[in-house]
């Protein structure tokens, strides 16, 4: 049997599913091994393959999914309430589907890249430290200074580390 529930119900209601998504991973709609947003996305946080960031985004298609885009402030929100409640994955930094052209940070889409409007850098990001730095990824804590932590950096595409898919629920 299957329980659709109204997340929009009440506040009540909605903080207490928010609740059990965060502390416990359960999920409604998203297949297992993902974790489902209120934003009715599920999201996957990779952590036992570190690559690079364009293969990053070819594992995320194999897994059925396409590569976080974080479009909006409220998805950056999710993320990084996740990311920062989850203590397995606190530590870890994770590729998303960001990267530089011309100056421009665009997100990587399913059928077209468009500008990024929503941000949250870390202080002095993006910095291009040591040469280009045009792939977008997302410190964990203990990284930087506690100001910068679960913020955006500018990372060397070929630095291996974990990386963040997503996929509508």
């Amino acid at each position: 049997m299957t329980m659709i529930i109204d997340k929009t119900d009440n506040l009540s209601a909605f903080l207490h599913w928010e609740y059990l998504f965060l502390t416990t991973g359960y999920s409604l709609g998203c297949d297992n091994g993902w974790v489902e947003s209120l934003l009715d996305i599920c999201y996957k946080f990779v952590i036992d393959q570190k690559t690079s960031w364009s293969q990053a985004q070819g594992l995320c298609l194999d897994m059925g999914g396409h590569w976080a885009t974080l479009e909006s402030e409220a998805e950056i929100i999710w993320i990084k309430g996740y990311h920062s409640h989850k203590s397995i994955l606190r530590k870890e930094k994770f590729w998303v589907g960001g990267y530089e052209k011309s100056g421009v940070w665009y997100g990587k889409g399913d059928l077209v890249d468009s500008p990024i409007l929503a941000t949250d850098w870390a202080n002095g990001q993006p910095d291009d430290f040591n040469g280009p730095q045009d792939c977008l990824v997302l410190y964990g804590d203990g990284e930087r200074n506690p100001a910068d932590w679960f913020k955006f950096d500018d990372g060397h595409c070929s630095f291996q580390t974990g990386f963040i898919c997503e996929k509508p629920e």
